[in-house]
């Protein structure tokens, strides 16, 4: 009997296949489902294939010569998917030819945070195969990377569509001497977004002075990393997109021309609440130049990042108060009535003529300026405001 040629040894193909068309995008809860594939072109013995998949996250780094890390698993698990019969260990053989070995897993229906790579820590999930060879030979492996989708939905944030204005004013010198005020005032159309939404922003900028007539404005939106361990925490800045904006300061009024910053699809939304040493959240950070190399103002809004958008009529209202006729004027309160078109008098006969024309002349004919607008308070119609329909009355947008 010939000795297999070290040829027969080897795996010709070795992978994992989801399924739905390889999709590898899943969510809390979902029953993951594939196979895995073999292919030989001569046959192979081997004791047993297992399959193991696991969420976790690992934070690293290094700081004044000492090391920090933490690691947290969502889940693990891992089982024999060929070869094993009740604890028998006797060696099993492949024939040359393609085979496939199915496999399933439920995950778990837990805030499962998305899939996060960085310098000092990550947020990874994976399926990993191996076929263990005989005689303690290196086993042949394969792994795959899979990724979890977690929706936020921005509509479950309270007061997310309410605008944020900030305002910076420094005073500026020229050797020492007091030369003027510059006065700055941003703001962003509402507290969150989902990727892709575009960020809209107000202002204008004031110079007492005057002492140049152009401005710049950077913005620049940042993501915050916070990495944990036992030892100690760490935070990274990194910037995700910049927009640079220019315009007139002694043009009046003094605004900031239209400019809108579309935030990228592929952002990772701020769903890290099930991650107990990694957290996300972002910042949009706006500095003013007036012709310097340093800004006169520096201005910070945070802001969520969600995989939903936030819609107003989808917004947590508080349920109107209940109606009273009390609130109405009193020239509309209607009279109790025996008859129909009839006012009840005290004793419960219909009232005299002398009544009724009394009380006619007394009535008005129509409701005063100061009920109307009562009226329109009691009917829930009232106005809205310029800044949260979007029309910067008192400032412009760049």
């Amino acid at each position: 009997m010939a000795l297999p040629t070290p040829y027969s040894l080897r795996v010709d193909i070795l992978d994992i296949v989801f399924a739905d068309d390889d999709e590898e995008d899943f969510r809390p809860g979902d029953v993951m489902q594939g196979y895995v594939r073999v292919v030989l072109q001569h046959k192979k013995s081997f004791s047993d294939i297992d399959i193991k998949i696991k969420g976790k996250s690992v934070t690293h780094w290094t700081k004044d010569d000492k090391s920090f890390s933490s690691t947290e698993y969502f889940f693990k698990d891992s089982w024999i998917l060929y070869g094993e019969v009740q604890g028998e260990k006797s060696p099993k053989t492949l024939s040359p030819g393609e085979h496939r070995f199915p496999f399933q897993y439920r995950l778990p229906d837990a805030p499962l945070p998305p899939v996060i790579r960085k310098q000092s820590g990550e947020v990874s999930y994976n399926v990993r195969v191996k076929i263990h060879r005989l005689n303690d030979k290196p086993a042949h492996k394969v792994k795959r990377q899979f990724n979890i989708r977690r929706d936020l939905d921005l509509n479950v944030v309270e007061n997310i569509m309410d605008p944020v204005m900030k305002e910076s004013t420094q005073s500026l010198t020229s050797c020492c001497c007091h030369v003027g005020q510059v006065t700055v005032m941003v703001g962003i159309d509402k507290g969150g977004y989902a990727t892709g939404e575009p960020i809209i922003l107000s202002g204008q900028v004031e110079d007492e002075d005057e002492s140049t007539d152009r401005y710049d404005i950077h913005a620049a939106l940042v993501q915050v990393t916070t990495f944990k361990s036992k030892e100690g925490t760490l935070t990274t800045r990194d910037v995700m997109i910049t927009s640079v904006m220019s315009g007139h300061v002694s043009c009046e009024p003094r605004r900031l021309s239209n400019q809108a910053i579309f935030l990228p699809r592929d952002l990772t939304p701020c769903a890290f609440q099930g991650c107990s040493n990694i957290a996300l959240d972002y910042e949009l950070e706006i500095k003013a130049y007036l012709g310097g190399s340093k800004p006169v103002a520096t201005l910070i809004f945070p802001i969520i990042i969600g995989t939903i958008p936030a819609h107003r009529a989808l917004q947590r209202q508080p349920p109107p108060p209940p109606f009273s006729m009390r609130q109405l004027p009193m020239a509309y309160q209607p009279r109790p009535t025996d008859i129909e078109g009839q006012s009840a008098s005290s004793n419960g006969l219909p009232p005299s003529y002398e009544t009724v024309m009394k009380e006619k002349q007394l009535r008005p004919t129509s409701p005063s300026e100061d009920e109307k607008d009562r009226l329109s308070v009691v009917s829930g119609s009232t106005p809205s405001s310029p800044l949260v329909q979007g029309d910067m009355k008192h400032y412009g947008v760049f």
